[in-house]
């Protein structure tokens, strides 16, 4: 038995998660991911946005995700 998974986006998989370099910056750093595109090629409405973040053990990382579909953050 074989399996094989076909999928045309590219950061939809942790293996191709978007490495995101925190920095140290006391600014909020705004990283936003784009429904239906990865890298300007389209993907289709299935599309999923996956983001690698590597935290230092002596800080607090908040992540606020905002959506059109909720008046409030999640």
């Amino acid at each position: 038995m074989q399996f094989r998974l076909n999928n045309d986006d590219p950061n939809g998989l942790i293996s191709g998660a978007t490495d995101v370099i925190l920095g140290n910056d006391l600014e909020p750093l705004i990283y936003s991911g784009s429904i239906n595109a990865d890298y300007g090629q389209p993907v289709g409405v299935s599309d999923v946005d996956l983001f690698r973040i590597v935290v230092p053990d002596d800080g607090i990382l908040s992540i606020d995700i905002d959506t059109p579909l909720l008046k409030e953050s999640i």
